[in-house]
């Protein structure tokens, strides 16, 4: 599974925030934030099938 967009949550005192941000070219195209519960909820379950399939590598690879 491949993401053509970063995705990422971000967690605030004032409360929680889901985006992605779109490259083009080697560069950031454009990026969108929502705060909405179903954003962020959408995010975390996004965020959560790909932690699942991940696999650890050793740093000495990377």
């Amino acid at each position: 599974m491949l993401l053509s967009y970063a995705l990422w949550l971000m967690e605030t005192p004032t409360g929680d925030h889901a985006g992605i941000t779109v490259y083009d070219s080697g560069g950031i195209a454009g990026t969108i934030v929502n705060d909405s519960a179903d954003a962020v909820a959408l995010g975390r379950e996004t965020y959560q099938r790909y932690r699942e399939q991940a696999q650890r590598i050793p740093t000495s690879t990377v």
